[in-house]
């Protein structure tokens, strides 16, 4: 819906502007639409009573259209627009009224905030309510005050910035590319509508990690073997079944598979994890595949019920296994490595991920914390933890493990993501998945069942940013959980004539 057209009399350069409204399913965002009679640069300055921003556009164009996000919601937002074309200058002033929040939406508490130390930008993530169809991708701005909000149809996991300034989201068993109104602009996966590019994947989980010309992703796929463990408690007592074998895919932008790895073929399927006879459509969960990143000319794997990470070479061999010795027998006890020092080994890990200095960076959920094959141990929280390995001498040593809140540790027994952030080296974690704050459950502190946490840490471990996302119990009784957070500095495309930048 067009909110507001303006045009200027006697314009040098013929300007007409207008603002484009979403849909009830979209808040914080507006299309602004600028045509001129010739190509002119482009100056936006917007407001919202909290606070001015600016940004401008430098490849001249007669017609463009951008999205315009940072918009505190509830508000009246003003909008100024200025264009250039060699010296001659045109303006235009354009308003509208910015959504409040949906009425189910997280309570957003900052609980810790150190602006000078945390990374700039924005944070976006999925937030949902577990057991129910109330799924959003939301954007929160440097104070961690909700700035935009997109209801999703399906529950959307995996989600990220293209350097278009587009939205990459995996739901459905599907890839997409979307827009900031939540508009589909190219699809991969079995079938789909519009802009749609088919792939041989039955149902792409977890991750849709971009590379070049494409995206790595995962994907089930039944195997039948001969002997797997019984139980959990019997590990050593066998009988045929089918598993899920732990499909990891290279997807062209085609739709063609360029690469695919079967873990079944590369691993031992007679180790079983905790959590490893659970049923799926494709047999046992024996592996759970949660996360896959490029390494190198190789991929790095996260095992989720094997408690390991696992790099598989560019000619599709088993390079290392980064993960507890318990269990592994010939030959794959030859592939782990060796740890130099105190190592704590990852139990039910998310999100790897190389950071730029080679160092192996995860979400240790650390489940149980020990495997079917050792001894039982005490709880132990959840953390973001960072190995080096030395790739020569095949070890792995710790670079650094923080579990610290400005509340205590955390456990989060399932979902969870760690991203190295590339101005100061921090690391944001989420703690996606909890149960219980200080020793209470969340119900015994009058809030819905799950809760998140968005913690960010230094180098050095130090909390610069702490941020709650929880609900009350007596509106919704379930709370909230996240899967991946990730911080984004622009929402605008990195190239062509919509590229954009903040100046202020």
């Amino acid at each position: 819906m067009i909110l507001l057209l303006a045009a200027c009399a006697a314009d040098p350069l013929d300007l007409r502007a207008s603002l484009v409204r979403p849909g009830s399913n979209v808040g914080g965002a507006l299309w602004l639409e600028v045509e001129t009679r010739v190509p002119a640069t482009l100056r936006v300055t917007i407001d919202d009573g909290f606070r001015e921003r600016e940004a401008f556009f430098a490849v001249a164009a007669a017609t463009r259209s951008v999205p315009l996000l940072g918009f505190r919601p509830d508000r009246v937002a003003r909008i100024e627009v200025e264009v250039e074309s060699d010296g001659a200058v045109s303006t235009a002033s354009l308003e509208a009224t910015i959504p409040p929040l949906p009425a189910r939406f997280p309570i957003v508490e900052v609980l810790a905030l150190d602006r000078a130390r945390v990374e700039p930008g924005w944070t976006l993530l999925d937030i949902k309510v577990p057991n129910d169809r109330v799924d959003y991708v939301i954007v929160l701005d440097e104070e961690a005050v909700p700035i935009w909000w997109w209801a999703a149809e399906d529950s959307v996991g995996d989600c990220r910035l293209t350097d278009r300034g587009l939205l990459w989201t995996l739901a459905k068993g599907a890839t997409t590319e979307r827009d900031w109104f939540g508009r589909q602009i190219a699809g991969w996966g079995l079938a789909g509508t519009g802009n749609w590019t088919v792939t041989e994947a039955v149902s792409m989980n977890h991750e849709s990690a971009p590379i070049a010309g494409g995206f790595l992703t995962l994907d089930p796929e039944s195997v039948a073997v001969d002997a797997y463990p019984v139980s959990e408690d019997e590990p050593d007592v066998f009988a045929p079944a089918n598993l899920d074998g732990g499909e990891i895919l290279d997807i062209g932008l085609d739709g063609e598979t360029r690469r695919r790895w079967l873990l079944s073929d590369l691993l031992d399927t007679r180790r079983i994890g905790f959590d490893g006879r659970d049923r799926l459509g494709s047999g046992f969960d024996w592996a759970h595949t949660n996360g896959v990143v490029a390494d190198g000319d190789g991929v790095l794997v996260s095992v989720r019920h094997q408690d390991a990470l696992v790099r598989i070479d560019g000619a599709g061999q088993v390079d290392w296994i980064l993960g507890t010795p318990a269990g592994w027998t010939a030959p794959w006890d030859e592939l782990l490595l060796q740890p130099v020092g105190e190592v704590i080994w990852p139990y039910h890990q998310h999100a790897p991920e190389v950071a730029p200095d080679g160092t192996i960076v995860v979400f240790d959920n650390h489940r149980f914390g020990y495997n079917p094959y050792e001894a039982p141990v005490a709880k132990s929280w959840s953390a973001v933890a960072g190995y080096r390995v030395d790739r020569v001498e095949r070890t792995v040593s710790a670079a650094f493990r923080f579990d610290a809140t400005t509340t205590g540790p955390l456990f989060s027994s399932a979902l969870g993501d760690a991203d190295v952030q590339p101005q100061t080296g921090n690391v944001l974690a989420d703690y996606g998945f909890l149960d219980d704050e200080g020793g209470m459950l969340h119900a015994d502190l009058g809030w819905g069942r799950k809760a998140v946490r968005l913690v960010e840490y230094t180098p050095a471990g130090d909390v610069v940013l702490d941020v709650r996302l929880r609900s009350d119990l007596a509106t919704e009784s379930e709370g909230w959980n996240t899967y991946r957070a990730e911080r984004i500095l622009s929402p605008w495309s990195a190239s062509g004539v919509d590229a954009g930048a903040w100046v202020r």
